[in-house]
């Protein structure tokens, strides 16, 4: 039963993932205007609250004050909007995949950042090396030598 829930979890973040990508796409990028659920919702909840700010100005002039902040605040919540559902798709998708509880799955995973030593192309062991007027230079390695490094595998004769 366990592992029903946790592949629907995996199913519905998947869905929400793409769905909050589609919707994101469809807003921005589109040229035409296009109905699209997640937007009309943001827009639509957040008109009502601004319906009851502007409903007792008196003058145009008062209402349209407080109306003026409605179109950007819009768009910064429509944003919001847009994360929360990532961070919550991500969440379920990891909770899914075998993340013990859902608090490890919602916290983001942590990338170990190696020593740079490590990541130097082999034949220099410090990772520098000399200018024509003697300063150094950083060495970089290839692609293949920096991914195994920040896997951590053995590199140069160097964990």
């Amino acid at each position: 039963m366990a592992g029903l829930v946790r592949a629907l979890a995996f199913g519905v973040g998947v869905v929400l993932a793409l769905g909050t990508l589609r919707s994101a796409i469809r807003t921005v990028v589109l040229p035409r205007s296009e109905v699209v659920s997640l937007t009309r919702a943001v827009f639509l909840g957040l008109r009502k609250v601004f319906d009851v700010l502007a409903k007792d100005k008196r003058s145009y002039d008062a209402r349209d004050r407080v109306m003026a902040f409605y179109a950007p605040l819009g768009l910064m919540l429509l944003a919001a909007s847009w994360a929360l559902c990532e961070i919550l798709a991500f969440t379920l998708v990891s909770w899914g995949l075998g993340v013990d509880s859902l608090q490890q799955a919602f916290v983001p995973q942590r990338i170990v950042v190696h020593d740079a030593r490590l990541c130097t192309a082999p034949g220099h062991a410090d990772g520098r090396r000399r200018s024509r007027r003697g300063r150094h230079r950083p060495r970089i390695g290839r692609v293949a030598d920096l991914v195994c490094c920040q896997f951590g595998q053995r590199f140069n004769g160097v964990n």
